[in-house]
């Protein structure tokens, strides 16, 4: 397991903008998965509102996507699949 802790690296990033938005606190919480495709179409299935309906490139060379913090109680979720599951 990580946790990855954020700050803001210039006035206008999108950490910033939650931070002057929100105040201090969560961000996002990111869960490792398998399969992530399939992982997002279940999700839409359920009725999950989701930022990102397929992967995109994300840090570690990893694919990752997001659901909307709707769908969360207010908490971004990232979902995230290293390059590694999918060998």
């Amino acid at each position: 397991m990580s946790i990855e802790l954020l700050e803001p690296t210039s006035a206008d990033s999108t950490v910033k903008k939650f931070l002057d938005k929100r105040g201090g606190g969560i961000h996002h919480i990111c869960f490792r998965v398998k399969n992530i495709e399939k992982v997002l179409e279940n999700l839409k299935s359920e009725g999950m509102r989701l930022i990102h309906e397929k992967p995109i490139a994300g840090a570690h060379n990893c694919k990752v996507a997001f659901i909307h913090p709707s769908s969360a109680n207010g908490v971004l979720i990232e979902l995230s699949e290293p390059k590694k599951a999918r060998e």
